[in-house]
């Protein structure tokens, strides 16, 4: 995976995960920073960039920047040891079009169905 090289890391901002245009959503990996201390919306400048949690969560590229964001969060921010969490590698679900998961319960041959499943209305 190549790094991604910003010419400004500083103007740096991560995503909204809560966001369903976010450009990490298409890429099969990602990171995840977590803040154990509590669910807080809380900005924190970095020199990787501006990381910005939402519910104590922030979602960031598969790269080394959020190895870099973490470390430098548990040296400066961080009030006890635990208190950030990195998950790496995390994969990205429904990046696939073709081979979307489907649990439904069989159908009655009364009913019309669409591609997915869902009873249709008449």
């Amino acid at each position: 995976m190549p790094n991604l090289h910003l010419g400004n890391k500083k103007n740096y901002t991560n995503p909204s995960y809560r966001r369903g245009d976010n450009p990490l959503w298409g890429k099969k990996k990602h990171s995840l920073l977590i803040d154990a201390q509590g669910a807080s919306n809380k900005e924190v400048q970095t020199e990787s960039g501006t990381v910005k949690f939402e519910n104590g969560v922030a979602m960031l590229p598969h790269d080394t920047r959020a190895q870099d964001v973490y470390d430098e969060l548990r040296v400066t921010e961080a009030r006890h040891p635990n208190q950030y969490a990195l998950v790496n590698n995390k994969p990205t679900i429904n990046v696939d079009k073709t081979h979307r998961m489907r649990i439904v319960s069989p159908g009655m041959p009364w009913h019309e169905y669409d591609e997915l499943g869902r009873k249709l209305q008449k």
